[in-house]
């Protein structure tokens, strides 16, 4: 691109500018002087309006223009400028939600098998979503993480138990602290009775390889409570929704 700087002084006067290919002087004559300065950078001259310069650490470098409304940023090494959109109050980066399909009866640790993402009622992950293997949760992402689950147990006969569930959570992929629990007193007459539980875990995920969690159920006698699982609707259920980050 060529420019032109207009050099206006109100006393007269000249003022001398260094010309960069020969480092001699050269004397512009003031009021009404123009002088055609080239913009140029290393990957090309500017060519549309609105891009920006900018010095990276080999020299003067363009940043084409971003498009409406984004603002500009560093990068994430610091080095350098760059256009983003910024979204007008909170956005959901990650969701997701398993559920039980199958009821067992008795207690596990962990829940591992008969576990599905909806596919009923519409439902779609938002973002990547979690991973499960052997009974563990990864995390696709660092973040906090709230992580809610639900359990719906039952049992027939004339006998009361605790039936509930756990939340455990490592930071070293290995030492699992229990962070939530809830048992249930149910008494069984000589029908069958029910219930159901919820917990929640507030979880900071700082690094995915080491950061994880697993889900229990619990019965107290060990062998008599069935937990509900249905394939076409929620009843056992977990829900993983990053809600900030770490």
């Amino acid at each position: 691109m060529t420019g032109k700087v207009k050099l206006i002084s109100a006393g007269g006067g000249s003022v001398s500018l260094a010309t960069p290919s020969t480092g001699s002087n050269r004397t512009v004559t003031l009021p009404d002087a123009d002088l055609t300065i080239p913009v140029t950078n290393s990957s090309g001259t500017l060519t549309t309006q609105g891009d920006t310069l900018y010095r990276d650490g080999s020299g003067i470098q363009r940043l084409a223009k971003g498009t409406a409304g984004q603002t500009l940023k560093m990068n994430s090494g610091a080095t350098a400028p760059e256009w983003t959109t910024v979204t007008a109050g909170f956005e959901t980066e990650e969701y997701d939600e398993w559920r039980l399909t199958t009821a067992f009866t008795g207690p596990v640790d962990p829940l591992t098998a008969n576990l599905e993402r909806p596919d009923t009622g519409n439902f779609a992950k938002i973002g990547t979503g979690v991973s499960q293997a052997s009974g563990v949760w990864s995390f696709p992402s660092t973040g906090q993480w709230l992580i809610t689950s639900n359990v719906a147990q039952y049992k027939s006969g004339s006998v009361a138990r605790w039936p509930g569930q756990s939340h455990y959570t490592t930071v070293d992929d290995g030492t699992w602290v229990q962070t939530a629990s809830c048992w249930n007193w149910m008494y069984y007459a000589s029908n069958a009775a029910g219930n159901s539980s919820t917990i929640r875990t507030l979880f900071d995920c700082e690094n995915t390889s080491t950061h994880k969690m697993k889900w229990t159920i619990n019965d107290s006698d060990g062998n008599g409570t069935t937990c509900d699982g249905e394939t076409g609707q929620n009843r056992t259920y977990i829900s993983f929704w990053k809600i900030g980050s770490t």
